[in-house]
């Protein structure tokens, strides 16, 4: 049984393309279809085709023959799929012919019966945007294959569909208002309302309209420590929006535009003349002015170090009202470690310079918004040690402080740093204002002999008495600090 059913389709589909092949004028009689429809969601759409029954049927009629309209130069039809038992009307196809569906009988011998007339549904052809007054312009093809046409087109939208409004059978366009993620689609009903036919669903271009984060993002703001802030931001290439500006706003103040620009493969920025917090944000305007698309908003922070009681105090910009950041701090020199916050403010240990080449500290500042922005800030500054001077000296004396480090007869400053980040030059003169030595350290230098032992140029230790000192130290970053003072040259 099994191989004579075998036999039987195939027997059946050759005649077919027998009788396709013979058909290339296009004759069609008849309408055996009653309606075309695309149906299921957006994700799955399927066609169903519907048809009547014949109102006689031969005994060796066998079932439907499901075919694709093509058109005359490629056959007019072309078969989809047998349906096999003559009370089967219902077709479901996986998928969508835009050329319409076409159905036929067939018997033992092939297609037994004429061509009817193929049916199509409703299909949308254009969809216009108009971002000035926010409406959609649709427009579609009538319903091919009803007899005497469709009565109205009606145009559905949202999820659940509702009808927003509908035409004549003679109009086919029709316009309704904007709103995101909006799914349509037209629907054709006969004149007497007995059948309906829906086009494909669409659903509305979120890229001309929409103000979703996903447009623009301003991802990144990098404060400098010379008054400029660089922003980083990113747009979808592929939206339909072409006019961009970047916006700022103090504090309690309207945004204003500080740049425009049309490319929208442009990612960065640079405001030259950030020297105080400001909120910053991308946006995109239609034609008529209206702001369409707007990227999240990102503040640049000010961050500033000042010495206090041998550590670094470090504040920045309190967050706008409103904006919600997540900091975090590090020390990036010397060394690299984390600092706690508390607020806007934090306090980090100097620790013990002598051991360190670099008097520089360097710290960064990270504040995270909740949706993955960041806007970093840095800054950096120069530790100045504290000088301090010894008060006497003894020429002679070789006793060696165990807190300096020094003998009594070595004269010079006390500066709790490396020596490698300073220099300095020590010049002392009499009562009488008449020069007794020089001295010079360079950067790098060991101490070893940067010092006055209390006596003249040719040796001779001098007289006891009161002496006068300039110093003057210049520290790596080029600050200086200059001291005067007077020494007491004294034997014991």
């Amino acid at each position: 049984m099994m191989y004579r059913l075998f036999i039987i389709i195939l027997v059946v589909l050759s005649g077919i393309n027998t009788r396709l092949s013979a058909q290339n004028q296009c004759q069609f009689e008849g309408n055996m279809i009653d309606v075309v429809s695309v149906e299921g969601t957006v994700d799955n759409m399927y066609t169903e085709i519907r048809w009547n029954k014949p109102s006689s049927v031969s005994s060796k009629d066998l079932g439907y023959v499901i075919h694709e309209y093509v058109g005359p130069f490629s056959g007019c039809y072309t078969p989809l799929d047998t349906i096999f038992g003559m009370n089967n009307t219902i077709y479901t196809h996986n998928g969508y012919s835009s050329g319409g569906y076409g159905v036929t009988v067939f018997d033992s011998s092939g297609i037994s019966s004429t061509f009817p007339r193929y049916h199509k549904p409703p299909e949308i052809t254009e969809i216009r945007y108009d971002t000035c007054d926010f409406t959609v312009h649709i427009s579609w093809t009538r319903y091919v294959g009803w007899e005497e046409g469709a009565d109205y087109y009606s145009v559905y939208t949202v999820t659940p569909y509702l009808m927003t409004g509908y035409t004549p059978e003679n109009d086919t366009s029709f316009s309704f208002a904007w709103e995101p993620n909006t799914y349509f689609y037209v629907q054709a009903d006969t004149k007497d309302l007995s059948s309906n036919s829906r086009s494909k669903r669409y659903m509305l271009s979120d890229s001309v309209f929409s103000s979703r984060y996903d447009t623009i993002r301003l991802m990144r703001i990098e404060q400098q420590s010379d008054g400029k802030a660089a922003l980083h931001f990113a747009i979808n290439t592929t939206t339909e929006i072409s006019a961009f500006h970047i916006q700022r706003a103090a504090a309690k103040a309207d945004f204003e535009t500080i740049y425009s620009f049309t490319d929208k493969t442009q990612n960065t920025y640079v405001d030259n003349t950030a020297t105080e917090a400001y909120q910053y944000r991308v946006i995109a305007m239609n034609y008529c002015g209206n702001i369409i698309c707007i990227s999240d908003t990102l503040q640049n922070f000010i961050l500033s170090m000042t010495p206090e009681d041998n550590k670094w105090k470090l504040q920045w910009s309190p967050r706008f009202t409103g904006s919600r950041y997540t900091f975090s701090l590090q020390r990036t020199k010397p060394g690299s470690e984390d600092v706690n916050v508390t607020g806007n403010t934090a306090i980090d240990a100097i620790s013990d310079m002598s051991a360190e080449s670099s008097l520089e500290y360097c710290y960064r500042l990270e504040a995270l918004t909740p949706r993955g922005s960041i806007s970093v800030s840095s800054v950096c500054d120069f530790y100045i040690p504290i000088i301090a001077m010894p008060d006497a000296i003894d020429p002679f004396g070789n006793v060696k402080n165990v807190k300096t480090g020094r003998r009594r007869n070595q004269f010079a400053p006390l500066i709790n740093a490396h020596p490698a980040t300073y220099k300095y030059r020590l010049s002392i003169v009499n009562r009488n204002g008449a020069k007794i030595a020089d001295i010079e350290k360079a950067f790098g230098s060991n101490l070893q002999t940067d010092f006055w032992d209390g006596r003249f140029g040719n040796g001779d230790a001098v007289p006891e008495d009161v002496y006068i000192y300039n110093l003057e130290v210049e520290f790596q970053g080029g600050h200086k600090e200059i001291r005067t003072g007077s020494v007491v040259v004294i034997y014991q």
